[in-house]
């Protein structure tokens, strides 16, 4: 039976069952909408407590429980990341988005996004200690919640021929950036994710990768006129690592699943690339707050789009 009814300070929601939720029917209230095809529909946000302190924002729950979302982004100064932070704070469903950046007193762009949602950090992906203290500071924020997607979107195109001649620091750096980090950040956040999958029924890992990360399509790839065989090894080193951890935590209900954003005008993609930020950010971040099992140890493009690999 569809029913109306009110939850804290008398904000309203709808639900489709009566015994969905333990708050009252306000008296008088009428229906004035469609219900839609969602099991929780917010008519307007609905204020939500925890221990007497407000939460950042609405979402929209399943129907049976209110459960604080906490999304991490790494690399969130620019690019992709910003672009995932702006999404990601408009999405109803996501109560708390923590962007990190190497140096936040920089990221301007990052900064000028006004959101009560948003927590800035900063994080040095490729230092332990710094991956540590973000892990902590991550925690007092969040409490027993945990997180309940990690976007391990950090990254780095080193450009290098492989009949020209490079150093091995620059190989070093590339794999440090683009798979150790989001190795070493994903262990440590490990207990944060395990926390959320045992409160709420899974967990998420999202790591970004790319289309060059595909063996299958390495031949493609060799024509491109820009240089990719480093940045190649490092995306499918990472998309490894997004299958072990599929397959590893699968008990603990963690999944893990990589994702190629497009070729998108950034600092990195380049004016030339296809896509607009939006064009590659706004279907991205629905992709991935409606990933399930069936999603799991699995490759996709933003659109949704299964990756070979």
């Amino acid at each position: 039976m569809l029913e109306r009814v009110v939850c804290a300070r008398g904000w309203v929601q709808r639900v489709r069952d009566r015994g969905a939720t333990k708050t009252l029917r306000k008296e008088g209230e009428k229906d004035n909408g469609e219900w839609g095809d969602n099991e929780m529909v917010r008519i307007h946000a609905v204020s939500r407590y925890k221990e007497g302190r407000k939460t950042l924002g609405p979402s929209t729950l399943p129907l049976n429980s209110f459960k604080m979302v906490a999304v991490l982004v790494t690399g969130a100064n620019r690019g992709i990341g910003l672009g995932l932070v702006r999404q990601l704070v408009k999405e109803p469903s996501v109560d708390i988005v923590i962007a990190t950046a190497r140096d936040v007193g920089k990221a301007v762009d990052l900064k000028a996004i006004d959101s009560p949602k948003l927590h800035l950090l900063k994080l040095e992906i490729v230092d332990e200690k710094s991956i540590a203290v973000a892990e902590k500071k991550f925690a007092g924020i969040v409490g027993d919640n945990g997180l309940d997607i990690l976007i391990n979107n950090a990254g780095i195109f080193n450009k290098a021929r492989l009949n020209e001649q490079f150093s091995k620091d620059l190989v070093m750096e590339q794999l440090e950036v683009n798979t150790v980090a989001p190795l070493m950040i994903t262990n440590k956040f490990y207990g944060l994710l395990k926390k959320a999958a045992d409160k709420k029924g899974s967990a998420q890992v999202a790591n970004i990768s790319s289309m060059a990360g595909s063996i299958d399509f390495a031949p493609v790839m060799a024509s491109h006129p820009t240089p990719t065989a480093i940045y190649a090894m490092s995306k499918t080193a990472l998309n490894m690592l997004t299958v072990k951890l599929s397959l590893e935590w699968k008990q603990d209900n963690i999944r893990a699943t990589c994702f190629c954003p497009g070729w998108v005008k950034t600092d990195m993609g380049g004016d030339n690339a296809m896509l607009t930020l939006d064009e590659s950010t706004v279907p991205l971040t629905k992709l991935i707050l409606s990933l399930t099992e069936d999603h799991n140890g699995k490759y996709f493009r933003y659109d949704g789009e299964k990756i070979a690999w």
